[in-house]
């Protein structure tokens, strides 16, 4: 989901025909109000999904058939072809457009566009692999409701950025669908308090500094280092902010149907080491990494040499993943390596005695400095960012300079402050508490919590300026 007029108006008219329709056809309404929506990003994205959604229903039965009939041998040869075409298919639309898009003229790059980059295709592609996977392990059996499955796979709060599904968490819950409440005030309350929290760390906060972050990172050779080093860090808040509040808002908008989506994001950049980080941000990936590519590797069940070198293998994919740019590359590299060297130090005499606080910085440092690759447009970018920083002592647009010229005054840094203040405060209530933000708001009573609402609500209509270039369907998660 986006911030848009037309998500808010297409949202209200989806809710509206499930609640009042009969209630054992509210999934094909919900169903075709998904894939209805992804043409608002092209016409080809819901053929697109409509063709993987049927190919892997297929696959899935033809698995199951051939496992029931004689053994994991065929069915996992199926898979593997599967997963070689998904893949082949991922590259195609990740490389390919990116290969000639610079030699292109800018009708053959909207043609590309068009073509190639279906909004959300690695996500429900790894939802896929991850079903057919599933059913050849035996962990569940393949779907024979295809409008079930198809839900699955298209729900379209998930369908762009996630949080990515697993068939045997979600397809259960849409049986609820039929003995859905058209007024529950604990479930809207519920939902509310997750979209506004999106709202909040989305719209007041993540788009206020993104002005600075895109000409910072587009042109970084241009700026002094305190600016460099101070950017780094708003880019760090910028990501976790963008896309922990679209990941809010899509849960929010499940809990409207009564359809729980994973929680993504769980106060990462208060881990006091990597391998704890990577079970608190992007949690669906991670652990959609993990079950599928580093077990599968051989885990830690080989010793520790292997083990680190599937740590790296996972990490160099997560990279790849994210796009073909040597700067996603650099960045996992950068976080396998962090991982490792994680391990190897947690259990030593020296690394238990360090202060808790001391870690979470160090690892917030080492996080903050991966990501100057991952935001760059290349690996050399990335590179001409770091040696700026080093350089650029008394050169360089400073950062108070550069605000002034895309015209945010103190104000916007003010309400920045603020809010960013209000959400560290709020991550570590829920890193102590184990619940998250707007899970913690429901435990309030009943009373406080509408008065928190109604000023959250307040706040955001009042402060919510979204400052120069706003576009409201631009996510930072949108192009992987």
């Amino acid at each position: 989901m986006s911030f848009s007029f037309f998500e808010l108006l297409f949202l209200i008219s989806i809710l509206l025909l499930v609640y009042f329709v009969h209630p054992r056809i509210r999934k094909v309404i919900l169903l075709a109000g998904s894939m209805l929506f992804c043409c608002k990003f092209n016409e080809v994205a819901p053929i697109t999904l409509a063709f993987c959604t049927i190919l892997t229903y297929l696959t899935g039965l033809l698995m199951e058939y051939f496992r029931k009939k004689s053994g994991t041998r065929l069915s996992g040869m199926v898979l593997t072809v599967f997963v070689v075409l998904s893949v082949a298919s991922m590259s195609v639309f990740k490389v390919f457009p990116a290969m000639i898009r610079q030699k292109s003229a800018p009708s053959a790059n909207y043609a590309l566009e068009w073509l190639f980059m279906s909004i959300g295709f690695s996500y429900y592609m790894f939802q896929a692999i991850g079903y057919l996977t599933d059913i050849h392990k035996g962990r569940i059996s393949a779907e024979k409701d295809f409008i079930s499955f198809a839900l699955f796979m298209a729900f379209f709060p998930k369908i762009i950025s996630g949080p990515i599904g697993r068939a045997g968490d979600f397809i259960p819950k849409i049986a609820s669908l039929e003995k859905l409440k058209i007024w529950d005030l604990s479930r809207f309350s519920k939902a509310v308090s997750w979209i506004l929290y999106g709202f909040f760390m989305k719209t007041l906060l993540a788009d206020r500094i993104g002005p600075v972050v895109s000409a910072v990172f587009n042109e970084p050779v241009k700026y002094s280092s305190s600016c460099l080093i101070l950017t780094s860090f708003l880019y760090t808040l910028q990501i976790y902010l963008d896309f922990a509040g679209y990941s809010a808002v899509a849960i929010g908008v499940g809990k409207f149907f009564d359809l729980e989506l994973s929680q993504n994001f769980n106060a990462p950049y208060l881990s006091k080491g990597f391998g704890e980080f990577w079970r608190r941000w992007h949690m669906t990936l991670s652990s959609w990494l993990r079950d599928y590519i580093y077990i599968p590797l051989g885990g830690n069940r080989k010793g520790k040499i292997r083990k680190y070198i599937n740590t790296l293998i996972v990490f160099i994919v997560c990279g790849i993943w994210h796009g073909s740019g040597g700067g996603f590359l650099i960045w996992g590299i950068f976080h396998g390596c962090f991982t490792i060297l994680d391990d190897l130090v947690k259990n030593r005499g020296f690394y238990k005695r360090i202060p808790d606080a001391l870690k979470t910085l160090m690892t917030f440092l080492a996080v903050s400095f991966a990501w100057i690759f991952f935001g760059v447009k290349d690996a050399a970018t990335g590179v001409a960012y770091v040696g700026a920083c080093l350089t650029h002592f008394d050169k360089g647009t400073g950062f108070l300079e550069l605000a002034t010229q895309l015209k945010l005054n103190g104000w916007d840094l003010w309400v920045f402050i603020i809010g960013i203040i209000f959400v560290i405060a709020a991550d570590i209530l829920s890193y102590k508490a184990k619940k998250s933000v707007p899970q913690l708001m429901g435990t309030l009573p009943y009373v406080k919590r509408l008065v928190l609402i109604y000023f959250m609500i307040m706040i955001l209509i009042i402060f919510g300026v979204y400052g120069p270039g706003y576009d409201p369907s631009d996510f930072i998660y949108m192009r992987f």
